[in-house]
Protein backbone atom coordinates (compact mmCIF):
# COMPACT_ATOMS: atom_id res chain seq x y z
CA UNK A 1 0.00 0.00 0.00
CA UNK A 2 1.27 3.40 -0.92
CA UNK A 3 1.93 6.00 2.07
CA UNK A 4 2.09 9.39 2.08
CA UNK A 5 3.78 11.43 5.47
CA UNK A 6 1.17 14.21 6.05
CA UNK A 7 3.20 15.38 9.08
CA UNK A 8 1.07 15.43 11.79
CA UNK A 9 2.47 14.26 15.07
CA UNK A 10 1.80 12.46 18.05
CA UNK A 11 3.26 14.25 21.31
CA UNK A 12 5.37 10.97 22.81
CA UNK A 13 3.11 11.52 26.16
CA UNK A 14 0.11 9.60 24.41
CA UNK A 15 1.85 7.03 21.92
CA UNK A 16 1.08 4.76 24.82
CA UNK A 17 -2.54 5.44 23.65
CA UNK A 18 -1.89 3.91 20.18
CA UNK A 19 -2.97 0.89 19.88
CA UNK A 20 -1.66 -1.67 16.77
CA UNK A 21 -3.94 -3.93 14.39
CA UNK A 22 -2.49 -7.43 13.94
CA UNK A 23 -1.36 -8.47 10.42
CA UNK A 24 -4.28 -10.03 8.99
CA UNK A 25 -5.27 -13.88 9.39
CA UNK A 26 -5.02 -16.53 7.16
CA UNK A 27 -8.28 -17.03 7.26
CA UNK A 28 -9.55 -13.58 6.58
CA UNK A 29 -6.31 -14.13 3.58
CA UNK A 30 -8.59 -17.43 1.96
CA UNK A 31 -12.04 -15.64 2.21
CA UNK A 32 -10.88 -12.79 -0.12
CA UNK A 33 -8.33 -11.74 -2.66
CA UNK A 34 -5.21 -10.74 -0.57
CA UNK A 35 -5.11 -7.27 -1.57
CA UNK A 36 -7.88 -6.73 0.04
CA UNK A 37 -7.61 -8.02 3.12
CA UNK A 38 -8.62 -6.37 6.20
CA UNK A 39 -7.63 -7.23 9.94
CA UNK A 40 -11.21 -8.20 11.94
CA UNK A 41 -11.19 -6.42 14.90
CA UNK A 42 -10.41 -8.65 18.15
CA UNK A 43 -12.79 -8.23 20.79
CA UNK A 44 -11.01 -6.56 23.72
CA UNK A 45 -11.12 -6.12 27.52
CA UNK A 46 -13.62 -3.66 28.46
CA UNK A 47 -12.71 -0.74 30.33
CA UNK A 48 -13.31 -0.35 34.13
CA UNK A 49 -15.83 3.07 33.20
CA UNK A 50 -20.00 2.97 32.96
CA UNK A 51 -21.16 5.23 30.95
CA UNK A 52 -23.90 7.67 32.74
CA UNK A 53 -26.77 9.91 31.30
CA UNK A 54 -26.38 12.10 34.23
CA UNK A 55 -25.84 15.58 32.86
CA UNK A 56 -23.00 17.47 34.13
CA UNK A 57 -23.39 21.29 33.51
CA UNK A 58 -19.88 22.02 33.26
CA UNK A 59 -19.79 19.49 29.69
CA UNK A 60 -22.76 21.13 28.29
CA UNK A 61 -24.46 17.60 25.74
CA UNK A 62 -24.33 20.66 22.54
CA UNK A 63 -22.05 23.08 20.92
CA UNK A 64 -24.83 25.03 19.13
CA UNK A 65 -23.93 24.21 16.23
CA UNK A 66 -25.95 22.74 13.55
CA UNK A 67 -25.24 18.87 13.45
CA UNK A 68 -25.89 18.82 9.65
CA UNK A 69 -25.88 21.63 6.52
CA UNK A 70 -27.79 19.78 4.01
CA UNK A 71 -29.08 16.33 3.40
CA UNK A 72 -26.72 14.81 1.62
CA UNK A 73 -24.53 15.16 4.72
CA UNK A 74 -27.17 14.28 7.10
CA UNK A 75 -27.92 11.05 5.29
CA UNK A 76 -24.32 10.08 5.25
CA UNK A 77 -23.53 10.32 8.76
CA UNK A 78 -26.53 8.39 9.77
CA UNK A 79 -26.65 5.92 7.24
CA UNK A 80 -22.80 5.07 8.53
CA UNK A 81 -23.95 5.28 12.05
CA UNK A 82 -26.54 3.02 11.53
CA UNK A 83 -24.63 0.43 9.17
CA UNK A 84 -21.57 0.34 11.64
CA UNK A 85 -23.78 -0.41 14.51
CA UNK A 86 -25.27 -2.85 13.23
CA UNK A 87 -22.24 -4.76 11.72
CA UNK A 88 -20.77 -4.50 15.43
CA UNK A 89 -24.20 -5.03 17.04
CA UNK A 90 -23.16 -8.61 18.74
CA UNK A 91 -19.73 -6.71 20.47
CA UNK A 92 -20.24 -4.92 23.69
CA UNK A 93 -17.26 -3.00 23.82
CA UNK A 94 -17.40 -1.13 20.36
CA UNK A 95 -19.12 1.82 21.03
CA UNK A 96 -20.70 3.68 17.88
CA UNK A 97 -21.45 7.49 17.75
CA UNK A 98 -22.30 10.13 15.80
CA UNK A 99 -22.37 13.89 16.29
CA UNK A 100 -21.40 13.18 20.70
CA UNK A 101 -19.15 16.00 21.87
CA UNK A 102 -15.68 14.50 22.83
CA UNK A 103 -13.80 15.93 25.63
CA UNK A 104 -10.31 15.26 25.64
CA UNK A 105 -8.63 17.60 28.64
CA UNK A 106 -10.65 17.82 32.05
CA UNK A 107 -11.77 20.77 33.62
CA UNK A 108 -11.52 22.24 30.49
CA UNK A 109 -14.81 22.52 28.70
CA UNK A 110 -13.97 24.19 25.74
CA UNK A 111 -11.56 21.38 24.65
CA UNK A 112 -13.85 19.64 22.66
CA UNK A 113 -14.63 18.29 19.34
CA UNK A 114 -18.03 16.40 17.52
CA UNK A 115 -16.53 13.81 15.22
CA UNK A 116 -19.35 13.36 12.62
CA UNK A 117 -19.08 9.41 13.45
CA UNK A 118 -16.72 7.82 15.55
CA UNK A 119 -15.89 4.37 16.68
CA UNK A 120 -13.99 3.10 19.90
CA UNK A 121 -13.03 -0.21 20.77
CA UNK A 122 -12.41 -1.74 24.35
CA UNK A 123 -15.48 0.06 26.00
CA UNK A 124 -18.59 -0.47 26.94
CA UNK A 125 -21.57 -0.37 24.45
CA UNK A 126 -23.77 1.79 25.66
CA UNK A 127 -25.66 5.87 25.73
CA UNK A 128 -23.87 8.88 26.88
CA UNK A 129 -24.33 12.54 26.99
CA UNK A 130 -21.15 13.09 25.98
CA UNK A 131 -17.25 11.35 25.45
CA UNK A 132 -15.12 12.53 28.42
CA UNK A 133 -11.25 10.58 27.19
CA UNK A 134 -10.20 11.14 31.15
CA UNK A 135 -12.96 9.09 32.14
CA UNK A 136 -13.29 6.15 28.85
CA UNK A 137 -9.34 5.93 29.15
CA UNK A 138 -9.68 5.36 25.13
CA UNK A 139 -9.86 7.65 22.68
CA UNK A 140 -12.15 7.08 19.62
CA UNK A 141 -10.56 4.58 16.98
CA UNK A 142 -11.84 5.64 14.19
CA UNK A 143 -13.47 9.06 13.00
CA UNK A 144 -15.10 9.83 9.54
CA UNK A 145 -15.94 13.31 9.14
CA UNK A 146 -18.59 14.18 6.29
CA UNK A 147 -17.42 17.45 4.46
CA UNK A 148 -20.08 20.45 4.23
CA UNK A 149 -19.02 24.36 2.89
CA UNK A 150 -18.44 25.52 6.30
CA UNK A 151 -16.49 22.45 8.63
CA UNK A 152 -14.72 21.62 5.31
CA UNK A 153 -11.74 23.62 6.25
CA UNK A 154 -11.63 22.96 9.32
CA UNK A 155 -11.64 19.06 8.87
CA UNK A 156 -8.57 19.30 6.66
CA UNK A 157 -6.19 21.64 8.02
CA UNK A 158 -6.89 21.39 12.33
CA UNK A 159 -8.74 18.35 12.55
CA UNK A 160 -6.01 15.97 11.65
CA UNK A 161 -3.66 17.40 14.52
CA UNK A 162 -6.31 17.31 16.99
CA UNK A 163 -7.10 13.98 16.19
CA UNK A 164 -3.38 12.88 16.35
CA UNK A 165 -2.78 14.10 19.53
CA UNK A 166 -5.75 12.35 20.96
CA UNK A 167 -4.99 9.24 19.09
CA UNK A 168 -7.68 8.63 16.77
CA UNK A 169 -5.68 5.50 15.34
CA UNK A 170 -7.63 6.19 11.59
CA UNK A 171 -8.96 9.49 10.56
CA UNK A 172 -11.17 9.51 7.56
CA UNK A 173 -13.23 12.23 5.14
CA UNK A 174 -15.82 12.04 2.91
CA UNK A 175 -17.72 14.39 0.36
CA UNK A 176 -21.38 13.39 -0.46
CA UNK A 177 -21.65 16.72 -2.66
CA UNK A 178 -19.14 15.99 -4.66
CA UNK A 179 -17.24 19.71 -5.16
CA UNK A 180 -14.92 19.75 -1.90
CA UNK A 181 -12.43 17.10 -1.63
CA UNK A 182 -10.36 15.56 -4.14
CA UNK A 183 -10.06 12.60 -4.32
CA UNK A 184 -13.64 12.75 -2.78
CA UNK A 185 -12.82 9.77 0.18
CA UNK A 186 -9.27 10.17 2.00
CA UNK A 187 -7.97 8.62 4.98
CA UNK A 188 -5.30 8.63 7.12
CA UNK A 189 -3.93 6.06 9.43
CA UNK A 190 -1.51 6.95 12.63
CA UNK A 191 1.62 5.11 12.48
CA UNK A 192 4.30 5.66 15.29
CA UNK A 193 3.60 9.51 16.12
CA UNK A 194 2.23 10.10 12.57
CA UNK A 195 -0.61 10.20 10.20
CA UNK A 196 0.13 8.62 7.01
CA UNK A 197 -1.86 8.97 4.37
CA UNK A 198 -3.78 6.14 2.71
CA UNK A 199 -4.11 5.18 -0.81
CA UNK A 200 -7.44 3.33 -2.68
CA UNK A 201 -6.61 -0.13 -2.93
CA UNK A 202 -8.64 -0.32 -5.96
CA UNK A 203 -9.77 2.03 -8.54
CA UNK A 204 -12.54 1.79 -11.26
CA UNK A 205 -14.55 4.65 -13.09
CA UNK A 206 -16.09 6.81 -9.99
CA UNK A 207 -15.07 3.05 -7.32
CA UNK A 208 -12.28 3.88 -5.00
CA UNK A 209 -11.41 1.31 -2.64
CA UNK A 210 -9.52 1.50 0.92
CA UNK A 211 -8.74 -0.40 3.74
CA UNK A 212 -9.64 0.23 7.49
CA UNK A 213 -7.62 -2.11 9.61
CA UNK A 214 -9.31 -0.51 12.47
CA UNK A 215 -12.77 -1.55 11.48
CA UNK A 216 -11.84 -4.84 9.40
CA UNK A 217 -13.82 -3.47 6.60
CA UNK A 218 -13.42 -1.62 2.83
CA UNK A 219 -14.81 1.83 2.56
CA UNK A 220 -15.70 2.44 -0.81
CA UNK A 221 -16.59 5.66 -2.02
CA UNK A 222 -19.05 4.99 -5.30
CA UNK A 223 -19.16 8.62 -6.86
CA UNK A 224 -20.74 10.51 -3.89
CA UNK A 225 -22.24 7.53 -1.86
CA UNK A 226 -19.68 5.85 1.18
CA UNK A 227 -20.48 2.16 1.38
CA UNK A 228 -18.66 -0.85 3.34
CA UNK A 229 -17.59 -3.95 2.12
CA UNK A 230 -17.22 -7.14 4.43
CA UNK A 231 -14.52 -9.05 3.42
CA UNK A 232 -15.45 -11.81 5.24
CA UNK A 233 -19.00 -12.28 4.18
CA UNK A 234 -18.22 -10.91 0.85
CA UNK A 235 -20.83 -8.66 0.71
CA UNK A 236 -21.99 -4.71 1.62
CA UNK A 237 -22.85 -3.99 5.19
CA UNK A 238 -26.76 -3.22 4.09
CA UNK A 239 -28.01 0.61 4.28
CA UNK A 240 -31.85 1.75 6.31
CA UNK A 241 -33.19 1.23 2.56
CA UNK A 242 -31.37 -1.71 1.46
CA UNK A 243 -32.73 -3.11 4.81
CA UNK A 244 -36.19 -1.84 4.67
CA UNK A 245 -35.22 -3.73 0.91
CA UNK A 246 -34.81 -6.64 2.38
CA UNK A 247 -37.37 -6.92 5.09
CA UNK A 248 -40.34 -6.35 2.25
CA UNK A 249 -38.81 -9.06 -0.09
CA UNK A 250 -38.31 -11.41 2.92
CA UNK A 251 -42.14 -10.71 4.13
CA UNK A 252 -42.98 -10.68 0.30
CA UNK A 253 -41.51 -13.53 -0.53
CA UNK A 254 -43.09 -15.50 2.84
CA UNK A 255 -46.45 -14.14 1.61
CA UNK A 256 -45.89 -15.56 -1.60
CA UNK A 257 -44.92 -19.18 -0.12
CA UNK A 258 -47.82 -18.87 2.21
CA UNK A 259 -50.10 -18.56 -0.36
CA UNK A 260 -48.17 -21.47 -2.14
CA UNK A 261 -48.79 -23.23 0.74
CA UNK A 262 -52.78 -22.69 1.09
CA UNK A 263 -53.07 -23.63 -2.39
CA UNK A 264 -51.16 -26.57 -2.30
CA UNK A 265 -53.39 -27.69 1.03
CA UNK A 266 -56.93 -26.96 -0.68
CA UNK A 267 -55.77 -28.87 -3.77
CA UNK A 268 -54.30 -31.91 -1.15
CA UNK A 269 -57.70 -31.36 0.25
CA UNK A 270 -59.83 -31.50 -2.89
CA UNK A 271 -58.05 -34.16 -4.03
CA UNK A 272 -58.16 -36.16 -0.54
CA UNK A 273 -62.05 -35.50 -1.07
CA UNK A 274 -62.06 -36.67 -4.85
CA UNK A 275 -60.44 -39.93 -3.47
CA UNK A 276 -63.29 -39.82 -1.14
CA UNK A 277 -65.94 -39.59 -2.66
CA UNK A 278 -64.37 -41.83 -6.10
CA UNK A 279 -64.15 -44.40 -3.52
CA UNK A 280 -67.89 -44.18 -2.06
CA UNK A 281 -68.80 -44.26 -5.36
CA UNK A 282 -67.00 -47.38 -6.46
CA UNK A 283 -68.22 -48.72 -2.88
CA UNK A 284 -71.61 -48.16 -4.07
CA UNK A 285 -70.87 -49.48 -7.42
CA UNK A 286 -69.51 -53.12 -5.92
CA UNK A 287 -72.43 -53.04 -3.45
CA UNK A 288 -74.99 -52.65 -6.47
CA UNK A 289 -72.87 -55.02 -8.48
CA UNK A 290 -73.11 -57.72 -5.70
CA UNK A 291 -77.23 -57.15 -5.61
CA UNK A 292 -78.09 -57.64 -9.00
CA UNK A 293 -75.38 -60.97 -9.21
CA UNK A 294 -77.57 -62.16 -6.49
CA UNK A 295 -80.58 -60.92 -7.96
CA UNK A 296 -79.52 -62.64 -11.10
CA UNK A 297 -78.33 -65.66 -9.13
CA UNK A 298 -81.85 -65.93 -7.79
CA UNK A 299 -84.08 -65.20 -11.08
CA UNK A 300 -81.53 -67.86 -13.17
CA UNK A 301 -82.62 -70.27 -10.33
CA UNK A 302 -86.52 -69.51 -10.49
CA UNK A 303 -85.74 -69.91 -14.15
CA UNK A 304 -84.26 -73.60 -13.71
CA UNK A 305 -87.65 -74.35 -11.41
CA UNK A 306 -89.83 -72.64 -13.60
CA UNK A 307 -88.42 -75.28 -16.43
CA UNK A 308 -88.51 -78.09 -14.03
CA UNK A 309 -91.71 -77.80 -13.30
CA UNK A 310 -92.86 -76.67 -16.68
CA UNK A 311 -91.25 -80.06 -17.94
CA UNK A 312 -93.16 -82.37 -14.96
CA UNK A 313 -96.32 -80.70 -15.79
CA UNK A 314 -95.66 -81.19 -19.78
CA UNK A 315 -94.63 -85.33 -18.76
CA UNK A 316 -98.13 -85.69 -16.68
CA UNK A 317 -100.10 -84.23 -19.37
CA UNK A 318 -98.44 -86.97 -21.78
CA UNK A 319 -99.23 -89.55 -19.51
CA UNK A 320 -102.87 -88.72 -19.11
CA UNK A 321 -103.20 -88.63 -22.80
CA UNK A 322 -101.24 -91.67 -23.51
CA UNK A 323 -101.41 -94.17 -20.66
CA UNK A 324 -99.64 -96.57 -22.09
CA UNK A 325 -96.75 -94.55 -22.45
CA UNK A 326 -93.61 -94.52 -19.79
CA UNK A 327 -93.19 -91.24 -17.96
Amino acid sequence: MALGVLGYTVPARIESNVRWSRMPSKQVRQAVPAEFVADPPQEQQESPYVPSLVEDPRYPTSDGQPMSESTQQAETIQATATCLRAFFRKRKDVFVASDLLIYYREAVPPLRVAPDVFVAFGVPRGHRRTYRLWEERRPPDFVLEVASPTTVKEDVERKPGLYARIGVREYWQFDPHGDLLSPLLQGRRLVGRRYVELRPERQAGEESWYVSEVLGLHLVSEGTCLRFWDPVRQDFLRTIEESEEDREGAERRWFEAEQARQEEAHQRKSAEERFQSEAIQRKSAEERFQSETIQRQAAEEDARAAHAEIAKLKALLKAEKDPNSQP
